[in-house]
């Protein structure tokens, strides 16, 4: 495949997550959201713990917020009674409740129907130390959508009630605190799984092989796959699905040198009169195959997409189910520019018994290959969520048997 070679400075990042448009405004009439929580018998302990935070000062009237409130029951479940929440460190105690208030409103309607997981910024602040040393902090982000059962993060929590209209926002009575997001990238993931050791091999194996015939690394699969996102600067969000070791062989790839065989059948090359004219290797293509990316140069199209995301048939739009990248328009700043490795057909996906299908060839021969759920989110063992991205474990290449 052909693309355009660009070269990445490292200070021009691109937006990424698409933050959330606020719901339409609300009518102005009953109390603010300080007022409608402190009345809500149910929501008593959390409205407590706001008030040991001081938080009300930070819910302004004059601006709007979303509430996850725990319910009494919720907080005591989490050892949070009267006496729990006054004996709680003050630091532990704001990190909890100030990530359950969202910027903005944020209706049903809203979180039911966009097309991806929202991304939400919360009041809890949270601090990152730059390259240059510096230390940057911003508002946490918080990665939300509702399908029957509301999503932080990933993982679903029940939404015990209808959600609560205040002047300036909503309260919406939940059952457990929001999952924090996990500190490991992609590479941490796909390094330490033994079932992706060939997956992590061929990653590898691709950069070297293109940086040693065109003398340039940069917009590799190993640097994108390695970044943690900072605080207040955009970041990157590849969803992979990594194909395991038994996916590799069953497609005719055994050892290391099947993989670099492969990569070296026909070699990367770089125009380098223009830099404007790239080959990739067959193994870059492949590995293309299997992450969503969009790289180009319009956000928000480059998100994370949560397990969800993928059940629904909105997601399959041309635009976030397909992989854009390598050396894409966006470095050279060049809106339209086509040039990047990209595929004639996205991945579609579906769902049948909340549990996700991908079809990644338009072979009507050939099944659905499914997704694995996990039972349990918070201790994955095929869905991944990533501090950079989403990793999705799957027992197929997507690539045809291979005749070494």
């Amino acid at each position: 495949m052909a693309a355009g070679l660009i070269i990445l400075l490292s200070a021009c990042l691109k937006k990424s997550d698409e933050i959330a448009v606020p719901g339409a405004p609300i009518p102005f009439k009953g109390q603010d959201l300080v007022k409608t929580l402190s009345s809500e018998p149910a929501l008593h302990l959390f409205n407590l713990a706001v008030n040991r935070l001081s938080l009300s000062s930070s819910i302004s009237a004059n601006s709007s917020y979303t509430i996850f409130a725990l319910t009494d029951s919720a907080m005591k479940a989490n050892g949070l009674d009267s006496a729990g929440i006054n004996k709680l460190n003050i630091d532990s105690l704001r990190s909890l409740i100030s990530y359950q208030i969202g910027v903005g409103t944020f209706d049903d309607k809203l979180l039911t129907n966009n097309i991806t997981t929202l991304q939400i910024l919360t009041l809890r602040q949270q601090s990152t130390t730059l390259p240059s040393g510096a230390i940057s902090t911003a508002s946490a982000p918080l990665y939300l959508k509702e399908t029957g059962k509301i999503y932080f993060n990933g993982v679903p929590v029940n939404k015990t009630a209808p959600a609560i209209a205040a002047y300036n926002g909503y309260i919406y009575p939940v059952s457990d605190f929001m999952a924090k997001l996990p500190e490991r990238t992609i590479s941490d993931i796909i390094s330490t799984d033994p079932e992706l050791s060939m997956f992590n091999q061929a990653v590898a194996i691709a950069d070297s092989v293109f940086l040693a015939n065109t003398g340039y690394i940069l917009g590799d699969l190993t640097t994108l796959f390695a970044t943690p996102p900072t605080a207040g600067h955009p970041q990157m969000l590849p969803t992979v699905f990594a194909p395991t070791n038994k996916a590799f062989n069953d497609a005719g790839f055994h050892t290391a040198d099947d993989l670099r065989n492969f990569a070296t059948r026909y070699l990367p090359t770089l125009d380098y009169n223009d830099f404007a004219s790239i080959t990739y290797s067959s193994l870059d293509s492949l590995l293309g195959r299997h992450i969503l990316f969009n790289d180009i140069n319009n956000p928000p199209y480059n998100i994370r997409l949560l397990y969800n995301d993928l059940l629904g048939p909105l997601i399959n739009n041309g635009i976030y189910n397909t992989y854009v990248g390598g050396f894409t328009s966006f470095y050279l700043g060049i809106p339209g520019d086509p040039s990047a490795l990209k595929f004639k057909s996205p991945l579609i996906f579906s769902g049948k018994n909340g549990v996700a299908y991908v079809k990644w060839t338009n072979d009507p021969k050939l099944p659905l290959v499914m997704i694995p759920l996990d039972a349990n989110p918070l201790h994955p063992v095929y869905n991944y969520v990533a501090s950079n991205g989403a990793v999705y474990k799957i027992d197929k290449l997507f690539y045809p048997v291979v005749n070494n």
